[in-house]
């Protein structure tokens, strides 16, 4: 799936996390979200599969992905547990 496409259905199903794609010519993306006031990355590499992190200051984009995913819809369930978990 593109980057636009996840972007559009986080940003209808979640609205509240002001999701911000990122896109780079070789296929892969990033987007940002905001989960219960904290900083979250979904990342998908091609040929390699998507992440999702926590963002800290130190070590942004250097530590690889918290959670990594084989498809999409993995990590789509992966969004929405952390999403409506309990705060």
């Amino acid at each position: 799936m593109s980057g636009q496409l996840l972007l559009a259905r986080l940003a209808s199903e979640f609205p509240q996390s002001n999701p911000r794609l990122v896109k780079f010519t070789s296929g892969s993306y990033l987007i940002d979200l905001k989960v219960r006031g904290k900083a979250y990355l979904i990342e998908y590499v091609v040929g390699h599969g998507y992440g999702l992190s926590k963002q800290s200051r130190s070590g942004y984009g250097t530590q690889g992905a918290d959670e990594a995913f084989e498809n999409l819809s993995e990590l789509e369930r992966g969004v929405r547990k952390l999403m409506t978990a309990p705060s």
